[in-house]
């Protein structure tokens, strides 16, 4: 079995890579603005795959305009795209990890059909989402202690406080 592991440094995406096998195949986005892209993102998902022992595999992709501050970079669409050509390429693939939680809603970005289509493009390699029944909170208590300051869910820069993953993750933190 050869797995593809969906990855973007965020906390599910973290949880996937801890639990990987070290012959898995990790992808991250590596997304290109008119602006640029945050640093920050690529060093720290970059901190999480060394301290792990995994290499990264970029996928460019170049975004011409900037992303609404809820879009984007962790938007499963755009990966299953990615993870969509990776497959084709890669042929000993058979399944593809992706990070959920409990509380995600699939939103207006979400076509209806996206995990049929998976299912008819590659009737061979499951797509999978293994933790999505833990919350966010679950899956942050599994990460260990040394990966947890290296975890970045913000959109746009570090720890920003305002775009929806940086208000999503400080919600989970209050929880107990």
């Amino acid at each position: 079995m050869s797995r593809l592991i969906l990855f973007s440094g965020g906390v599910e995406s973290t949880l996937l890579l801890c639990e990987a096998d070290p012959m898995d195949t990790v992808v991250t986005i590596e997304p290109t603005y008119p602006y640029g892209m945050p640093t920050f993102r690529k060093e720290s998902a970059e901190k999480i795959a060394e301290k792990l022992g995994f290499k990264i595999n970029y996928a460019q992709i170049h975004i011409p305009i900037e992303p609404e501050p809820y879009h984007f970079v962790h938007q499963i669409r755009t990966f299953i795209s990615v993870a969509n050509l990776w497959c084709a390429k890669d042929t000993k693939i058979t399944e593809v990890w992706a990070g959920r939680h409990s509380g995600d809603v699939d939103g207006p970005s979400r076509p209806p059909n996206m995990y049929e289509a998976w299912a008819l493009l590659h009737p061979n390699v499951k797509f999978h989402r293994p933790f999505e029944h833990m919350s966010k909170r679950e899956q942050w208590n599994q990460i260990p202690d040394d990966i947890k300051p290296l975890v970045s869910s913000c959109f746009f820069y570090k720890n920003c406080g305002k775009c929806d993953k940086c208000l999503e993750v400080k919600k989970m933190l209050e929880e107990q």
